[in-house]
């Protein structure tokens, strides 16, 4: 008997109890909303590829997303804050898509002993928020080096820059990279991958000098 591929739950009561296939492998809730809590009954699902849940007020993920792993698209729909992903995401090495729709909130990696945490390779799309005075963007971007399309935002506790070295983002390591959305980036200067085709700025003013910096990027079709 082949698992059931999917399911949808229509209600939007999310203190309803309900059953989950235990041979699941998409799981998209629709319109069920989570408020302020993350649904455990899904890290019962080992056969899940895809995760698709709407959520608010969610501002972390429990260490039990890892019994998914073989998990390769998790997607956060309408949470309007960062959301703290646990030390244990690093294991799952099948994971594809790491997304948010609301635009200016994003996934929070954590970088505790970043050394010695297995990189994420097969990682093509994500929804990143970081702390630029952490010095921890690049250490973070290392290790998820295939990323195609990124959307980088800065989180509300950032310092402001000095307008020396630290001032600085380096996405130049990620020589995969085609789409980049930066959000909340006032003040920074950039280094850009050359295979960039696609950059976008949302709520960002770059300082003048790096306007010719973004003209020189030699595959560069949008602009917005």
């Amino acid at each position: 008997r082949r698992p059931p591929r999917s399911t949808l739950f229509p209600t939007r009561r999310s203190s309803d109890l309900f059953w989950l296939p235990e041979l699941l492998r998409v799981l998209d809730l629709g319109e069920l909303e989570f408020v302020a809590h993350f649904p455990m009954e899904v890290f019962s699902l080992a056969h899940l590829r895809y995760l698709a849940l709407r959520t608010r007020k969610v501002n972390f993920i429990p260490a039990a997303i890892a019994n998914l792993s073989r998990l390769q698209t998790f997607l956060l729909r309408g949470n309007d804050i960062d959301c703290l992903l646990p030390k244990t995401i690093w294991n799952i090495k099948t994971l594809r898509h790491l997304w948010t729709t609301y635009s200016y909130a994003g996934f929070i990696f954590p970088v505790e002993n970043l050394e010695v945490c297995p990189g994420l390779f097969h990682l093509d799309t994500l929804s990143l928020a970081i702390d630029p005075s952490s010095q921890s963007l690049q250490k973070i971007l290392t290790k998820l080096p295939n990323i195609r399309r990124l959307r980088c935002k800065m989180t509300e506790s950032r310092e402001e820059p000095t307008g020396t070295g630290d001032g600085i983002l380096v996405f130049d390591c990620l020589s995969q990279l085609e789409s980049l959305t930066l959000c909340f980036c006032h003040g920074y200067r950039f280094k850009f991958p050359l295979n960039l085709k696609k950059l976008t700025l949302l709520a960002t003013d770059p300082p003048w000098s790096e306007i010719s910096t973004i003209g020189k990027l030699p595959k560069l079709e949008v602009l917005k």
